[in-house]
């Protein structure tokens, strides 16, 4: 009985350790789909992190593109808002340059189709009696100052360069008879006849 219940004992042994080494088996299983899972979730947790990085990459540079193409834009609309007012500002300097050209000439009260006086002579003969007549070597304004840089009045300011024009006229002729006769007089520089200046 003795040897019988050895057997049997022995007999469980074996079958217990069968069955640890099937649980073994089991576990180095379950341990290997778990390296495997493992393995397959920072596979995919990789893929997930280069998918993510791409994607915020992308995203930096269309933010980065839509910001340049704004600032391009804001500078295009400040561009186009500072040309609007540049082209009204000259629009009303133009209406005002009219203006008061009109007004001067009534003031003046110069026709050059009926000059009526030696001031209308010189003015309708040098330049039409336009504040901003220049000719072609450069002489500017009513009377025509040459160089046109000494005359310190602006291209349609009327008032100022009659006021230049009759002090030059004063201090170098001293009358506008006398500035209109020397005008038609055709005086010669250096024995060359230069046409009609004063």
């Amino acid at each position: 009985m003795g040897v019988s219940k050895l057997r049997t004992t022995d007999h469980q042994l074996k079958i217990q350790d069968v069955q640890l080494q099937e649980r073994g088996a089991e576990l180095k299983s379950l341990e290997l789909k778990y390296e495997n899972l493992n393995i397959e979730l920072e596979h995919t947790d990789t893929t997930n992190k280069a998918e993510i990085e791409r994607l915020q990459k992308e995203k930096e540079q269309l933010d980065a593109d839509k910001q340049r193409l704004e600032a391009e834009l804001q500078s295009k609309i400040e561009r186009r808002e500072a040309e609007r007012v540049a082209v009204e500002q000259r629009r009303k300097q133009l209406a005002n340059a009219v203006t008061l050209t009109e007004t001067a000439n009534a003031q003046g009260a110069i026709d050059c189709k009926n000059q009526n006086s030696a001031k209308a002579f010189i003015y309708c003969h040098e330049s039409g009696n336009r504040p901003n007549a220049v000719n072609a070597g450069g002489c500017r304004g009513l009377g025509q100052a040459c160089p046109g840089s000494k005359l310190p009045c602006g291209s349609l300011d009327y008032a100022c360069q009659d006021a230049w024009f009759t002090d030059y006229m004063k201090k170098r002729y001293g009358t506008w008879e006398a500035a209109k006769n020397h005008w038609q007089a055709r005086v010669k520089i250096n024995g060359r006849d230069v046409g009609h200046w004063w």
